[in-house]
């Protein structure tokens, strides 16, 4: 089975040859299927190459066509992980098929194939299972359809006129995931539907799709009544917009949602160096508390407040006077995650610098950090730096 994957061993070996049914053909299918979970396409068609020489195929599609519908279920399943072409008018066929997981399955299967002649039947599908047709998962068949990538882009294209605003919803989505640039001008005609969902979902293409893109309309959006329709424009306006959209991200960090107020603070952190002068007012000067929290918790997870304690270390002023106000300002605001742990990584005038950031901050896990220092740290400097420090704990005199 490995020689197969790995090319060192011919598909058509006698050895693979084994009766349908047996103990054997089982365990061998099982790890060459199994084998592919990684593969890529060059081993992909070597297994399928096997499948068709020994007759695996032609098992299979019989199946298809005249097996229960377990057996339907298991030989779509087979023939799609093979990406079996020949198998694609039968999956086809099994649209029609009256079991749900028959025809989940053959959606599922055609999507991995992704071959052009079955979009229509998928584009199908996709619109039915909008519809509310239960038997389709919309699930399912959005997936088949991003996995087809760019060549399902005019199939997609030429449904959207539908009047109903879930099938638009569904189709406006797959472009958006699908991410081709021939898709802009219709995500962007998207951006006015009466629906808010719509809104929503084409602003979120946009913004996977990058610059250029329609900035203006984007910013509009961000004052949309519809909570999920700001939320998905601030994105896109952090992934295109670039420091031109900075206001108008900067306003939704006093969103009424948390969520736009998550990705507005995501957004700015996503611009690393352009942000920094916006993060710095907010997190220092902002009287609203959920919107420096929010900047505090963006510092911390983009990595900034990392990068901003190496200036600490560096002996350009600027940065370093920089970097002390951030770190203070995180400190106020209960972010002092980084600077524990950059007390065991960073340089040794760095880790001095927090520790005598941490003097002031009655706190268990600062406490036990300034312990660990004193007792562990590598540099005899930090150890008598945080001693120092337990000892005015101690004393009372911080």
């Amino acid at each position: 089975v490995q020689g197969l994957l790995d090319g060192g061993l011919a598909p058509d070996t006698e050895e693979l040859k084994t009766p349908y049914g047996s103990m054997e053909r089982r365990a061998l299918e099982g790890l060459l299927l199994d084998g592919l979970d990684k593969a890529g396409p060059e081993a992909i068609s070597r297994v399928r190459r096997c499948f068709e020489v020994h007759g695996y195929v032609g098992e299979y599609t019989e199946r298809l066509k005249k097996g229960r519908p377990w057996e339907r279920a298991r030989a779509a399943e087979v023939l799609g992980t093979i990406r079996c072409p020949s198998a694609v008018p039968y999956l086809t066929d099994l649209l029609q098929d009256r079991h749900d997981d028959v025809r989940n399955m053959a959606v599922y299967s055609l999507g991995l194939i992704a071959d052009r002649n079955a979009l229509p039947c998928l584009v199908k599908s996709l619109i039915e299972a909008a519809r509310g047709r239960e038997e389709v998962s919309l699930r399912i068949a959005k997936s088949a359809l991003i996995a087809c990538g760019r060549e399902a882009v005019p199939f997609l294209l030429s449904a959207l006129g539908s009047e109903n605003w879930r099938v638009r919803a569904a189709l406006v989505d797959v472009l958006g995931e699908i991410g081709d640039r021939s898709a802009v001008d219709v995500l962007t005609k998207a951006l006015d539907d009466p629906e808010p969902d719509i809104r929503a979902k084409a602003a979120k293409g946009l913004g996977r799709l990058g610059p250029p893109g329609p900035v203006e309309r984007l910013e509009r959006l961000t004052r949309d009544p519809h909570w999920l329709v700001r939320m998905h424009s601030v994105r896109a306006l952090g992934l295109i917009g670039g420091a031109g959209s900075m206001d108008a991200i900067k306003q939704r960090l006093f969103d009424s949602n948390w969520q736009v107020r998550k990705e507005a603070s995501g957004a700015l952190g996503r611009m690393k160096e352009l942000s920094l002068p916006l993060l710095r007012e907010i997190l220092l000067n902002s009287p609203d508390r959920y919107a420096g929290e929010q900047v505090a918790e963006e510092l911390q997870r983009s990595g900034l407040a990392d990068e901003l304690m190496e200036d600490l270390d560096d002996r350009n002023p600027p940065a370093r006077k920089r970097a002390l106000e951030f770190l203070r300002g995180l400190l106020r605001r209960g972010a002092f995650s980084p600077m524990l742990t950059a007390l065991n990584e960073k340089g040794m005038e760095t880790r001095i610098e927090i520790l005598r950031l941490l003097r002031g901050i009655r706190d268990r896990r600062a406490f036990e950090a300034l312990s660990r220092a004193a007792l562990e740290n590598d540099y005899i400097r930090v150890r008598q730096e945080a001693a120092n420090i337990l000892e005015e704990f101690r004393k009372g005199s911080v």
